[in-house]
């Protein structure tokens, strides 16, 4: 009903927010990283550890239809590493065609995360061993696909804040493998203590003594 003209929203409608993170995915090498074009004709980074397909469901020909197929031969993807040498992310940029390239997202490799994380605890049970997926650039503790010692009692934001510079992971499970965390409570700490990492080995040994 109404007229062709009338531009009004609709009874109901609601604003959708703005996105406000890029998706990342992980990698070991540029070999993990591949491009691809999206339905809207723009091209996009995928790992092959967690693939993304904007097509899934419409066919391939149906949702590229409107390309020309081009949207990406100017583009280079690549792994760009963590701060730690592991858990790196895909990042797109422009190869110029004489070996230069340009990464349109973040330059490569990333700042090493600075900092600790605050973890504040009073008993082991609100302490656990958390991958970060989100964080943003530079990070503070741990970057992206890294490990770290998390509290419910002290909720840590990944995004530090800054939602709008917030980069987004899919993250290989393992990054915690062979460690726990537990609540390290200083003798003068009144009690507070500080979610840290250890060792499971060390866990067994303690057990084992």
């Amino acid at each position: 009903t109404g007229s062709l003209s009338d531009t009004s929203a609709p009874e109901g409608y609601v604003e959708p927010e703005m996105c406000t993170g890029s998706e990342y995915s992980e990698c070991d090498t540029a070999d993990d990283c591949s491009l691809a074009i999206s339905p809207s004709c723009e091209c996009f980074v995928s790992s092959s550890f967690h693939p993304y397909n904007p097509c899934e469901g419409l066919g391939a020909s149906k949702c590229t239809d409107r390309c020309t197929g081009e949207e990406c031969d100017e583009h280079e993807a690549t792994c760009s590493p963590g701060s730690n040498g592991r858990g790196g992310t895909c990042e797109i940029g422009w190869n110029y065609g004489d070996g230069s390239f340009e990464d349109t997202e973040k330059p490569t490799p990333a700042p090493a995360a600075t900092g600790k994380i605050s973890a504040e605890c009073v008993s082991t049970d609100q302490c656990y061993a958390k991958i970060r997926s989100e964080a943003p650039w530079p990070a503070i503790g741990v970057g992206l696909c890294e490990c770290y010692a998390a509290s419910r009692l002290d909720p840590f934001d990944e995004c530090e804040g800054r939602d709008n510079h917030c980069r987004m992971a899919r993250c290989r499970s393992g990054s915690c493998d062979g460690v726990e965390a537990y609540c390290d409570i200083a003798p003068d700490d009144n009690g507070m203590g500080e979610c840290t990492l250890r060792s499971t080995s060390d866990t067994e040994l303690l057990e084992v003594v």
